[in-house]
């Protein structure tokens, strides 16, 4: 069964819905994975239930304004400004580089309009290129040097 004909049988919001909190939590399992590969490393922003939750507050700010997704763009922002002082305070304290987890997270944050108004082909696969892309991680100690 297309997940288009899911339409015919269940609520177009109650099928985005399982699907943005399904897929915000597959990458959040995805990023839990590579924290445990770090282990001891104490700077690394949240995992499943992070993402999930994520994917969540961007359904609920597209829902509640679809018109104008003004709640949606400024959840967007906020979000943004909160994973820059995020960021900011992990490269200031901890040295630490690297904005991939970022961009994950506004991915994740995406997940409900892509879902929303693009064919399931598609937001499969954005969520399969995530989920490669993040598992593709070569951490730099172990690239020969030269």
């Amino acid at each position: 069964m297309d997940v288009e004909q899911l339409y015919d049988y269940l609520p177009r919001e109650l099928v985005t819905f399982v699907l943005v909190t399904l897929f915000s939590l597959l990458i959040g399992l995805s990023q839990r994975r590579i924290s445990l590969k770090r282990e001891g490393e104490t700077t690394l922003f949240g995992t499943d239930r992070a993402f999930t939750f994520i994917g969540i507050l961007g359904y609920l700010l597209y829902i509640l304004d679809p018109a104008e997704l003004r709640l949606f763009m400024g959840g967007g922002a906020v979000l943004g400004l909160l994973l820059g002082i995020n960021y900011y305070v992990k490269q200031s304290q901890f040295h630490v580089f690297g904005i991939t987890t970022i961009i994950i997270a506004l991915i994740a944050y995406c997940m409900t309009p892509i879902v929303a108004t693009q064919p399931s082909w598609f937001y499969v696969m954005v969520v399969v290129t995530v989920l490669l892309l993040t598992e593709l991680n070569i951490p730099s100690r172990n690239l020969p040097s030269g």
